[in-house]
């Protein structure tokens, strides 16, 4: 981690990270941003093109978008309704099965 961030000693490092974290946290308005949670891998172009190369055939679906100079790949998402709308309904006295003791 050290030689990535181009940092000599570990006490360094430490102080780097937290002013990462510091600095961070007070742009940030404290909620949760998609962007960052619902993606599976966010960074420069070329970090998210390698990941979607790495997914191979997983990867070949996703689409790549940009928002502000960061990339992002996200999941497809498929909505629940279409998947399991047939399998659903109420309960009912015929679809229960009462135990005995």
């Amino acid at each position: 981690m050290m030689q990535l961030c181009g940092i000599q000693n570990e006490e360094k490092l430490r102080m780097a990270h937290r002013q990462w974290i510091e600095g961070g946290l007070k742009k940030s308005s404290g909620k949760r941003e998609a962007f960052w949670t619902e993606s599976v891998a966010v960074g420069n172009e070329k970090f998210v093109r390698k990941v979607q190369e790495q997914l191979g055939y997983r990867g070949k679906a996703r689409r790549i978008r940009e928002k502000d100079g960061v990339f992002e790949i996200r999941e497809s998402v498929a909505p629940y309704n279409k998947l399991f709308g047939g399998e659903k309904g109420n309960l009912s006295p015929e679809n229960a099965y009462f135990l005995e003791y």
